[in-house]
């Protein structure tokens, strides 16, 4: 989970002291971000979340729990490490645009005792849960040897395990019910012949095979998103949005339509059709 902090204000001239912009601050806030984004998203769909995740014990970390202790729908078990500091993007805004942003964090492994409170906490937080979603952000806190536990505890207990993916070796994630990577994310992982759909359905689908994956979804921005399988077969839903404002959290979006559509009883196609629309909603409005 991360805490995601926005300063705006306005830039009329340039400092004296060096060749950068003057940011004239005029609000700064803040809201949760990363995994505890797609926490949000499953609430406002209605779901019933258990979120768990690695802080530190800083203010940040402090602030993180505040805001989810807010929502109702969230349970947020938050195991802290003193070690690290939670994960923190500061972006500075001038009208709207970006102008600088300053990220606060440590992404090494977390250590042992701390993996093994996360393993432990996970697997007394499955009782009555549906599907289970893995929103990796290559931070450390759910390296390899976590993952693997987290599937043998998800796969024994007969619950699906939905996995947005960040690091470039798939087979870190083998027995996903469904990965959801971007194309940039699937060009690290695979070799691609090409840039057509086929092209990309048929690396999606050796990948699914090779790794035992039940699918691989692969989100194309403009193009909408690709569902392969591991048996070759596929499906593509052109992309829904009109305009396009923001693509901030837009993965996170698609990954929480998706589980929500999944434990609600959908099919993997019915669930890709709504993510893209719920996608296509969220590009279009800004911040």
């Amino acid at each position: 989970v991360m805490l995601d902090r926005f300063v705006d204000g306005t830039v009329s001239r340039l400092s004296p002291e060096a060749p950068v912009p003057i940011l004239e601050k005029a609000l700064d806030s803040i809201m949760p971000g990363g995994a505890a984004n797609v926490a949000i998203n499953l609430a406002r769909l209605g779901c019933d979340v258990r979120l768990l995740s690695v802080t530190g014990g800083d203010a940040a970390g402090l602030q993180l729990g505040q805001l989810l202790g807010s929502n109702l729908a969230i349970d947020f078990h938050q195991v802290v490490d003193n070690a690290r500091p939670t994960t923190t993007k500061t972006r500075f805004r001038a009208d709207k645009q970006q102008v600088l942003r300053v990220d606060e964090e440590i992404t090494t492994p977390i250590n042992e005792s701390t993996a093994a409170q996360l393993v432990s906490s996970f697997a007394d937080s499955l009782s009555g849960v549906k599907l289970v979603v893995l929103s990796d952000y290559a931070k450390g806190a759910v390296p390899p040897d976590v993952i693997s536990q987290i599937k043998t505890l998800t796969s024994k207990a007969g619950i699906p395990l939905v996995t947005d993916p960040k690091l470039a070796d798939f087979s870190v994630y083998a027995g996903s019910d469904m990965l959801t990577p971007n194309l940039s994310e699937l060009r690290m992982a695979a070799t691609l012949a090409g840039d057509d759909l086929e092209d990309i359905a048929a690396a999606a689908s050796d990948l699914a095979k090779s790794h035992e994956l039940g699918s691989i979804l692969v989100t194309l921005s403009a193009r909408g998103m690709l569902l392969a399988r591991a048996d070759r077969t596929w499906d593509h839903d052109p992309t829904r949005a009109r305009e396009v404002f923001d693509v901030s959290g837009a993965g996170d979006t698609v990954i929480a339509m998706i589980a929500a559509a999944l434990a609600s009883g959908v099919t993997q196609a019915e669930a890709v059709q709504l993510a893209n629309i719920a996608a296509g909603v969220v590009v279009g409005k800004a911040g």
